[in-house]
């Protein structure tokens, strides 16, 4: 008895229950979707055992009430066939057997078969109702799902100060560094080669118009000091020449 009430308990909240309003209140979790359609589906299976029961009680207090029916009915054939034989001291008997039989019988049967009715009724709705209220949650959840996962995303965006969190910023840095770091390698390759002789390469770039050079400088020098050049002379500063250019 105490289960049945707590099956009725529950079917008048399925049916006052507004399945909107429920989802409305899924507030940001997809386990609580999860959740609320296992314990619909695991709710819809019991009303459905009990609507089953409460279905062959209303068939067991229906045959009650139509025996405690015919016995009445029964009572009074008696009553009124004592009554058509002039005898109605024993039609009154029949009569008070009948009253007897229906405060007995017939009303306590017919109280237990109303309410058998009303609470199968009660239930059948509610697994009715809540099989509906089922599927409007199966074409629902994945929407409601995606909506939440996006409405997650978008707070936790909004929460950031730097949505990238400075990813951009960090690449550059790191692309900065790496090209100083090729730089700092090809500075140090050019360190570690051997050092040009810059007068080498000054004596092979002029080493073919240096005699020229000279002569015209020496005669220059001659005759600025009055020198006329003797052969003596000519051949000391023609050796000075080679030996100038084998330097």
């Amino acid at each position: 008895m105490a289960k049945e009430g707590s099956i009725l308990d529950r079917a008048g909240k399925i049916l006052a229950s507004n399945i909107h309003a429920m989802l409305d209140k899924c507030e940001d979790k997809e386990k609580m979707l999860d959740q609320n359609m296992r314990d619909a589906v695991e709710d819809l299976a019991e009303l459905k055992e009990s609507a089953i029961k409460l279905r062959a009680d209303v068939k067991s207090a229906q045959r009650a009430y139509d025996g405690a029916v015919q016995k009445i009915q029964a009572e009074h054939g008696f009553a009124v066939n004592a009554m058509k034989a002039g005898d109605e001291e024993t039609a009154a008997k029949f009569l008070k057997s009948e009253a007897q039989i229906k405060a007995s019988e017939v009303d306590p049967a017919e109280k237990r078969l109303t309410m058998a009715k009303k609470n199968f009724e009660t239930v059948q709705q509610a697994h009715n109702k809540l099989a509906n209220d089922i599927e409007i949650m199966k074409n629902s959840m994945e929407t409601i799902k995606g909506t939440i996962r996006t409405a997650k995303a978008t707070e936790k965006v909004a929460a950031m100060k730097d949505p990238t969190k400075g990813y951009g910023e960090s690449f550059s840095k790191y692309a900065e560094q790496a090209q100083r770091m090729l730089d700092e390698a090809n500075a140090r390759m050019e360190m570690n080669t051997e050092p040009v002789d810059e007068m080498s390469t000054l004596r092979e770039k002029y080493a073919g118009g240096m005699q020229a050079d000279m002569s015209a400088a020496l005669a220059g020098l001659k005759a600025e000091c009055g020198i006329t050049e003797t052969p003596e002379m000519g051949n000391a500063l023609e050796a000075l020449r080679k030996e100038a250019n084998n330097v």
